[in-house]
């Protein structure tokens, strides 16, 4: 017989599961996906709160590597400890790799095919769109003062017109967010 907390446990971890095997099949566009998590598993299922989640997103994007995934399994791991961030991790991750494996095979099969190449060809603006939807998203939940608003736009000029690479625009954006947010709890 189960006790309540060994079924409170397997429930979560079978939330946890079916959430991230539903995003790893039907989120597309990479930094995209962070804006349609926000949305299924903040926003509508509620796992935590809008802040712990700009928390998150702000954690994942100083880290090298693919900020979704890590989005992942700080989610997870948020609902249910690091076995739910495992989870969520294999779960989120596996669909796009079994994917991208039949897409390999029929791109190595046809991928001269002038069908593949214009179906290729028109897949870049349905991922800009994509991106440009997410990017809306979270920028709306992020960006909700006027300060926010001139470090963000400050960092997006840096990171397009100059040589200084994401690492020091984080840390610079950082920098300027203690200086404006930090001094006034003080």
């Amino acid at each position: 017989m189960k006790d309540a907390y060994s079924e409170g446990l397997a429930r979560n971890w079978r939330g946890i599961a079916f959430a991230f095997l539903k995003l790893g099949l039907t989120a597309y566009g990479g930094p995209a996906i962070m804006g349609i998590m926000q949305a299924e598993l903040q926003e509508r299922r509620q796992w935590l709160s809008k802040a712990r989640f700009m928390h998150g997103l702000s954690l994942v994007n100083m880290l090298p590597g693919a900020g979704a995934t890590q989005l992942g399994i700080f989610l997870g791991y948020t609902r249910g400890g690091w076995w739910g961030g495992l989870l969520a991790g294999l779960c989120f991750v596996l669909p796009a790799f079994f994917i991208m494996l039949a897409l390999t095979m029929g791109y190595a099969a046809f991928g001269a095919t002038p069908l593949m190449s214009g179906a290729l060809y028109g897949l870049g603006p349905v991922v800009m769109g994509v991106f440009i939807v997410a990017l809306y998203r979270l920028g709306r939940s992020a960006l909700t003062t006027v300060p926010q608003l001139m470090i963000g736009a400050a960092a997006a000029v840096a990171a397009a017109l100059s040589s200084v690479g994401i690492v020091a625009t984080l840390a610079l954006a950082g920098a300027a967010g203690i200086l404006l947010f930090h001094s006034r709890k003080l």
